[in-house]
């Protein structure tokens, strides 16, 4: 069994579960990643839509593991489908997590070597951070959420300040026309909007945690929703602050939007410097957290304890972080990760159309 009694989760962990998860590289990448995607002032509107797709399929899941209380994905794809392709479905969601966390932690190895340690081997970066993961994660399930209710209001209120501060340099200008070359190229980054908000799928894991069943569409939703907010207001003063242009040539633009504002006479003058350290803390909840649904899986799919897999796993993850060459590589597997993430979704689908096909065998068994 995955889930004790001492294993639980309250409707407030389960929002800032759903925000620390998927809240992540995604802030850095997105805004270049969507403006070249669509090239019009409208990619915000992409950005929303992709973000109300996300919330809904994110919905879907809930409603998925609602018909098997107190079960993981892992267990009860087993139930719908038998053990062999329970086992692949198993799989495929174990390898989308362990992608996504080794795409988060090399994009925080590109960030702390840029601006923070430059000339810094990224292996002495990526080792430290995969040890204190694995320590952390060796308290299980209820380690891993009260360190997002430490670190997600920290992380809200300098965003927050962020913000603010970039609101001066915001031109609604640089906005306009709306629609100027129509309403198509609004969908043409739908799909890898959804790499921005990779790790969503991860509720039903911990759904089968809750202590409080009930609250679960209203508790991730809004951690969900949290995140759809703060990346459109992120993506909106990029462009505003930036201009179009400057945001889809830049690698990180949301950092170069904070670099731009300077306080002079503060105490940090270089308001960036908050702003990394504390994104340095919400990148690795959301590595630990991926780590986390990976290594639960395997251990699932194995049929052995948590501890040694987690460990296990640590050389692979490691292999895959540094098997980029370039931010190029980075790119591109954040693709692969956007088309694995809708991938994904329709493995769920079918699992639900199979489970209303074999209901009462599976309730039976």
């Amino acid at each position: 069994m995955f889930v004790t009694k001492d294993d639980r989760i309250t409707a407030n962990q389960a929002t800032a579960s759903m925000t620390s998860t998927t809240l992540g590289a995604g802030l850095l990448v997105m805004p270049r990643i969507l403006i070249q995607d669509v090239g019009t002032p409208d990619v915000w509107m992409t950005l929303l839509l992709g973000g109300i797709l996300v919330v809904l399929a994110l919905i879907f899941f809930i409603k998925l593991s609602q018909k098997f209380p107190k079960q993981t994905l892992y267990q009860y794809s087993s139930k719908i489908l038998g053990r062999p392709l329970g086992n692949l479905v198993c799989l495929l969601f174990c390898l989308y997590f362990l992608f996504t966390s080794a795409y988060e932690l090399r994009i925080l190895a590109e960030v702390i070597v840029f601006y923070l340690l430059e000339g810094t081997p990224k292996w002495a970066i990526v080792i430290p951070i995969m040890l204190v993961s694995y320590y952390l994660l060796l308290g299980g399930v209820n380690a891993l959420m009260r360190l997002f209710q430490i670190v997600l209001p920290i992380t809200i209120i300098i965003i927050i300040i962020v913000y603010g501060l970039s609101f001066s340099m915001f031109h609604i200008d640089n906005l306009k026309p709306v629609f100027g070359n129509g309403i198509t190229p609004v969908f043409n980054g739908v799909t890898h909007s959804f790499n921005s908000f990779a790790g969503y799928e991860l509720v039903a894991i911990y759904y089968a945690y809750l202590n409080e069943p009930k609250k679960a569409i209203k508790s991730f939703s809004l951690g969900l929703g949290l995140v759809v907010v703060i990346y459109m207001i992120a993506l909106i003063l990029v462009i505003g602050s930036l201009s179009l242009e400057a945001g889809m040539l830049s690698t990180w633009p949301t950092i170069d939007l904070v670099r731009n504002y300077e306080l002079k006479g503060f105490f940090f003058e270089r308001i960036e410097i908050l702003f990394l350290v504390i994104w340095v803390m919400q990148l690795f909840c959301t590595f630990s957290s991926m780590y986390y649904g990976a290594s639960l899986g395997l251990s699932h799919v194995l049929r052995y304890k948590k501890r040694p897999i987690i460990l296990g796993l640590l050389p692979v993850c490691y292999i895959f972080t540094m098997v980029p060459r370039n931010i190029n590589d980075i790119t591109v597997l954040g693709y692969v990760i956007s088309y694995y993430c809708m991938l994904l979704f329709v493995i769920a689908v079918i699992l639900y159309i199979v489970y209303l096909f074999r209901k009462r065998v599976i309730s039976h068994a």
